[in-house]
């Protein structure tokens, strides 16, 4: 009888640990976004006809890098009938070590950017000559940050709802095997879960 009461604590603990784990990653997720896409919003507004790889600046941001679901503690509920569930879990957890990847290609790129355009314009890219850009700046730093931009869109397009939903289907799980009394619940703010406004997309 002690030792049941104990599994069972120790998978509360587990689960508990799971969802403000990542829930932590989703919120930083999200903090980030909200950031990158108002900057760019910014800029866009002030000259809407640049080049995608001159459409965001860099962004600071300070990742948890040690934030990692601890999935053998979890496995209790790897049952053919929660399968999916823990497919997505691991799939939300790559997304936000892609993030953070992606994050730091970014930085470095637009640090490299910046110092190519230092004498053409601010870092903000008011009143630059475009074609004086496209003339300064090599190839090669072009089309390294347009990609890093349009990876970073295409992530904030779609990773956030199967983030939220592996968080939901995850508590869903957790609540069906171990009931309701200690698990904690998560509340994400409601300002941040911003979609990405289409005028936005490059």
């Amino acid at each position: 009888m002690l030792r049941q009461s104990q599994r069972e604590d120790d998978q509360i603990a587990a689960g508990n640990l799971a969802i403000l784990t990542l829930a932590r990653m989703i919120n930083s997720f999200l903090i980030y976004k909200k950031a990158v896409l108002k900057m760019r919003a910014e800029t866009l507004k002030v000259n809407p006809d640049l080049p995608t790889w001159m459409q965001m600046r860099r962004t600071m941001h300070e990742f948890d890098e040690t934030l990692v679901i601890n999935f053998d503690s979890l496995a209790f509920l790897f049952r053919p009938r929660t399968s999916q569930v823990m497919n997505h879990l691991v799939i939300a957890q790559g997304k936000y070590k892609n993030l953070v990847s992606l994050h730091k290609a970014h930085f470095a790129f637009m640090l490299e950017l910046q110092e190519a355009l230092a004498e053409l314009a601010g870092d903000d890219h008011k009143d630059i000559d475009i074609e004086h850009a496209l003339k300064r700046v090599p190839i090669r730093l072009q089309s390294s940050v347009e990609i890093t931009n349009i990876a970073l869109m295409d992530a904030f397009r779609t990773d956030e709802q199967l983030m939220l939903d592996a968080l939901r289907e995850f508590g869903t799980s957790l609540r069906s095997t171990l009931g309701v009394g200690r698990l904690v619940t998560i509340e994400i703010p409601e300002h941040l879960l911003t979609s990405v406004d289409p005028s936005l997309h490059v």
